[in-house]
């Protein structure tokens, strides 16, 4: 069998092989060092209440319109793994709303978190909630400023839109490239 790729069609292999290549290092980046994609979420964050100074945790910081890799909570084991600078998802009950803040005092009864404190980075000091943890539905593992952006962008532009569909367009031409090629091997 004689494989021969005109220029084309290598640019082609090779431009589909470094986009599917760092799709998995930002899946991977995003998703906390991980590839395991089972009970995640993604949310986008749309208030600056975590976009304060770096603090020293694994979740530095995290922009207004950040996309967050959100690792669900569906256990009191996995409560029980939390720590103080933890980023969690949880139900506001004052609110009555989703809310990601950052986890700054825990309460335990026989050995098992009953309660979290937490706070948004960017608030005034004082301005704390207490959160049951039946409350606590998961945990933030990934932070992508930019991917948030993109998105938030793509909701309120147009333009935005028929690019990407041009760009999906290229992706399906590459795709059919390659697949033209794999016949004309067989033949």
């Amino acid at each position: 069998m004689d494989l021969k790729l005109s220029n084309k069609q290598l640019v082609t292999v090779v431009a589909v092989v470094i986009v599917a290549v760092a799709s998995l290092v930002v899946v991977w980046d995003f998703n906390g060092k991980s590839l395991d994609l089972t009970d995640r979420e993604v949310r986008i964050i749309p208030t600056d209440s975590m976009d304060g100074a770096d603090q020293p945790y694994d979740i530095k910081t995290i922009p207004q319109w950040s996309l967050v890799m959100i690792k669900k909570i569906d256990s009191q084991e996995e409560v029980d793994s939390l720590k103080v600078g933890d980023v969690i998802l949880f139900y506001n009950t004052v609110n009555h709303l989703d809310t990601v803040h950052r986890i700054i005092d825990i309460t335990e009864s026989g050995g098992h978190i009953t309660k979290v404190t937490t706070h948004g980075d960017n608030e005034t000091p004082g301005i704390d909630e207490t959160v049951n943890a039946s409350d606590i539905h998961g945990i933030v593992v990934g932070v992508s400023p930019w991917m948030g952006q993109f998105v938030h962008f793509v909701q309120s532009s147009t333009i935005l839109m028929i690019l990407i569909i041009v760009v999906i367009l290229v992706m399906v031409s590459a795709v059919w490239d390659i697949i033209k090629i794999r016949r004309n091997e067989e033949q």
